[in-house]
């Protein structure tokens, strides 16, 4: 009865929780593409028939033809073929409008790198409503609000996270980077298997990068430790009219004016010199050529002296010159005099006036910025404009909404398929596990201490816990000879016990005979041990064939 309460307590506490922080405002779900209806989403997405400006038509046409795939892992689209450029996207059920929106944006969707990904982009563009968009138009150049998802060539490797802000005073679009996420290459390019990404972008400016259920970033749209360059430009600038005196003395270090070079500074002295010391070995033969003919060698049968001249052996290394041979040349050794280039000493430069740099000035195109969240352009589309090297890039599973429900709806679907995939692939073990765990720690490391404690308390429950007892009969079948010398040799101990009993017991005659039926009826219990033992033995025999 007492648990029940409780129960009952725990439950409204939580209903309670969960009431007070769900947003006031219905949850809209602008996109949400799962490819499970066959042919269906070629009615929904759009194709790009445009081309690239400024480049050839081999390389300016979005010609990549996407594939849907279905299997055990469920339906996604494939950009089937490599060096190619691809060009989808799709109206959002209902755009997204940032000036009234008091609820969170969540971008995510399952990417697969069905080969070892080398280069290429697999992120989307979340397009800019415009009266002019045509989707069947969709180039580089397309306005876009976000772009967000896995970017990699060569060693560099991206989740990317940008976003476009309209510049308040030139008027202007102007890209805001987020940091590179040091995980991405082991999170996301290191296998095969489908990774989840997610993007949460809050109204108090907020935002959070997700990989595999993972955060693996979190910062505010206007700090400028996280974007490269940030959203406001900074406040002073270089006057672009200053210019550095051409009397300016930036020389930190200078030649003493007083030092000069001593009269007995050879400069042409030569580094090192014969050694006059050394003397020609007594075994050196000077008249002896370092090669002679080959005496192996014998002319080819189809040598045609008329046609290749005359046949000359070739020639090899003359053992004779194994203690040297040829003209000896004495071995040089260093100068003592060598001196070398004279230089005069560095002293400080008495007029030195520092580092030149031009002076500063306001900049006339500072802004400050306190909330770009309700001002972001509204979203009317999803696009995929990419260009890969690598074929098999594969999408599913794509939502953009503000319900966090909804996502983790799907990111419970994606947990199961990837647990499924980890267990096929043999890499959901523990070693699999430490690996997460350690590139989890790069990022944070005040984790660390927490984290070895653990790991040391789980190595050392396994060093230190007692061994199971295991059964008197191991199952090894043990040498038919052994087997029966220790036979004999239970045999004779127990003759002797046997015989060591009747002695005791010469004075007695009944305790003897009790004794001795004792020791019969131990030696029956023997024999009997023996059998069990046996047949215990037997049995776990057929159980481990």
């Amino acid at each position: 009865m007492r648990m029940t309460v409780v129960a009952a307590v725990a439950a409204l506490l939580v209903g309670a929780v969960a009431l007070a922080t769900v947003p006031t405002c219905q949850a809209t779900t602008h996109l949400k593409e799962t490819f499970e209806d066959g042919a269906g989403w070629m009615q929904r997405w759009v194709h790009s028939e445009a081309k690239k400006a400024g480049v050839s038509d081999a390389i300016g046409k979005y010609n990549g033809q996407w594939k849907l795939k279905e299997d055990d892992n469920g339906a996604r689209l494939v950009m089937a073929a490599a060096h190619k450029h691809y060009g989808l996207s799709r109206q959002l059920d209902t755009p997204v409008t940032f000036e009234d929106k008091d609820d969170d944006l969540i971008v995510q969707y399952e990417v697969r790198f069905e080969e070892p990904m080398e280069c290429g982009g697999a992120y989307m563009k979340l397009l800019t409503n415009t009266d002019d968009l045509d989707l069947s138009q969709l180039t580089d150049k397309t306005p876009y609000t976000i772009l967000f998802g896995p970017d990699k060539c060569g060693a560099s490797n991206h989740l990317r996270f940008i976003y476009r802000f309209k510049h308040p005073v030139t008027g202007e679009y102007k890209e805001v980077h987020a940091r590179q996420v040091s995980a991405s290459e082991s999170l996301l390019f290191s296998h095969t298997r489908t990774n989840l990404v997610a993007l949460v972008l809050r109204p108090d400016n907020t935002f959070s990068l997700h990989i595999n259920g993972e955060e693996v970033s979190r910062g505010v749209l206007t700090a400028k430790d996280d974007f490269d360059p940030a959203l406001m430009p900074s406040p002073t600038i270089d006057d672009p009219t200053d210019f550095k005196p051409e009397d300016w003395d930036d020389r930190e270090m200078i030649d003493d004016p007083e030092d000069v070079k001593p009269d007995d500074w050879d400069e042409d002295a030569p580094a090192t010199i014969p050694d006059m010391d050394a003397t020609m070995p007594p075994e050196w033969d000077e008249s002896a050529p370092e090669l002679i003919p080959d005496p192996e060698a014998v002319q080819p049968e189809d040598w045609d002296e008329e046609e290749d001249g005359e046949w000359e052996a070739p020639l090899v290394p003359n053992p004779a010159c194994d203690t040297g041979c040829g003209p000896w040349v004495r071995p040089t050794i260093p100068n003592p005099a060598y001196k070398g280039k004279w230089k005069p000493r560095r002293i400080n430069n008495p007029n030195y006036m520092g580092v030149w740099a031009p002076r500063q000035i306001p900049n006339p195109e500072h802004f400050e910025e306190s909330d770009p969240f309700h001002k972001l352009a509204p979203i009317g589309a999803a696009a995929f404009e990419l260009w890969t090297v690598t074929k098999g890039v594969s999408f599913s599973n794509i939502l953009i909404t503000s319900s966090h429900e909804g996502a983790d709806a799907l990111a419970q679907q994606w947990a199961e398929k990837r647990k499924a995939e980890d267990i096929a692939s043999g890499e959901g073990g523990l070693a699999f596990q430490l690996e997460l765990l350690l590139d989890e720690l790069q990022d944070k490391p005040h984790l660390g201490i927490a984290a070895t404690a653990v790991v040391g308390g789980i190595i050392a429950l396994i060093c230190l816990r007692k061994p199971r007892e295991r059964p008197r009969a191991t199952g090894v079948r043990r040498p038919q000879q052994q087997q029966q010398a220790e036979d004999d040799d239970e045999q004779e101990e127990e003759g002797n016990e046997r015989q060591e009993r009747e002695q005791d017991g010469g004075d007695d005659g009944d305790d003897g005979n009790e004794q001795d039926g004792a020791g019969d009826d131990d030696e029956g219990d023997d024999d009997d041990d023996d059998d069990e033992d046996e047949e215990e033995e037997e049995e776990e025999n057929n159980e481990e064939e």
